[in-house]
């Protein structure tokens, strides 16, 4: 990809890219985040933010954005500070349910964790960030990284979060237990279909094709099988080393279940993007929110197999790594990162 494109995409990633320089937490918790000590900052910014890399997803912020078509795209509030690779949610009982990877710059034990933010009244107001509860989590690896372009993950991040025909949740994933050699995407179950509850880990759900790292995972159900999507690291150089891609060649995972346990991987799907975002039913298939030259383009697909770029930008602001839904009412709400802003969040 452009080099444009490189930088953005690594900037979105979430922390799970730690290269060279960086050093394990001692916290005692299962899953860490390797990170470099910071404690010699002079700004204000917290003594366990990591210095480096200077462009982490912890400068980035959420941002809101309506649509009336899910084509154009307008307006930008602040949502949450400090946050990537969101994901939205309208349930059947019409709440929103934000999911993203929060980096609290207010307390050490929510900085790195997988949050979320719930709204009841379509995007207007929403919840102050909370952390997702997952138990039965394998150890977490300890490897870390040791040259540039290699990967660990060294607790749950990248949430998906979808809701069963039950009316439960289930939470996609990228996890790297202990002994595993790439992040793998996972799974993990609410029975209760409440987002303050706990979730139950339920395992790996895809395994790392050709030894690659596989992260952000988008996992949708259409036409009687569940679609996970998430884009090809690799040609980024990020957890392995193939040729570089191009804006028009980028070779997207696409993967099917009839369970939403057990995928198995499809043809990969060659786009102008990468698919680095959400994935939304709507009227007549399926249309892909993701990353491109520019910021935020989408594509659509009748099956789920084959998609075709819709054509520009779906918002002339920037930004990246959408979340999507469409609302009861048929319009449009959009959470996407972007960088720092000094506009206040809603309340």
């Amino acid at each position: 990809m452009k080099a444009s494109l490189f930088t953005r995409l690594f900037f979105l990633t979430t922390v799970i890219l730690f290269i060279f320089g960086c050093s394990q937490n001692t916290d005692s918790s299962d899953t860490q985040i390797a990170m470099q000590d910071s404690s010699d900052s002079s700004d204000d910014t917290p003594s366990w933010v990591p210095e480096n890399p200077s462009n982490g997803p912890w400068k980035s912020n959420l941002y809101l954005s309506t649509s009336e078509d899910g084509l154009s795209f307008s307006g930008k509030e602040l949502l949450v500070e400090h946050v990537g690779v969101p994901n939205l949610l309208l349930t059947s009982s019409g709440e929103l349910i934000a999911d993203y990877q929060y980096f609290s710059y207010e307390d050490e034990d929510l900085f790195g964790v997988i949050g979320y933010s719930v709204s009841e009244d379509d995007g207007k107001t929403w919840t102050d960030p909370k952390a997702v509860v997952i138990t039965g989590l394998p150890e977490a690896t300890t490897s870390m990284p040791t040259s540039a372009g290699e990967v660990s993950v060294l607790r749950a991040v990248d949430p998906t979060l979808v809701q069963l025909s039950d009316g439960s949740l289930r939470l996609y994933f990228t996890y790297q237990a202990e002994g595993e050699s790439y992040p793998q995407p996972a799974s993990a179950l609410n029975a209760d279909g409440d987002i303050t509850g706990t979730f139950v880990y339920e395992g790996t759900i895809l395994d790392s094709p050709e030894e690659a790292a596989l992260l952000d995972p988008s996992v949708v159900y259409f036409n009687g099988l569940w679609h996970y999507y998430t884009w090809n690291v690799a040609q980024e150089g990020i957890g392995g080393s193939p040729d570089p891609s191009t804006p028009q060649d980028v070779d997207n995972y696409h993967g099917t279940s009839e369970d939403g346990i057990t995928f198995t991987l499809e043809d990969p799907v060659t786009l102008d993007m990468g698919f680095l975002g959400q994935a939304v039913v709507v009227d007549g298939g399926l249309r892909f929110y993701g990353t491109g030259t520019g910021g935020i383009v989408s594509a659509f697909s009748s099956d789920g197999y084959t998609f075709v770029m819709d054509e520009g930008n779906r918002l002339q602001a920037g930004g990246g790594d959408p979340g999507v839904a469409q609302l009861d009412d048929g319009t449009f709400v959009m959470i996407y990162t972007g960088p720092e802003s000094t506009t206040s969040p809603p309340q």
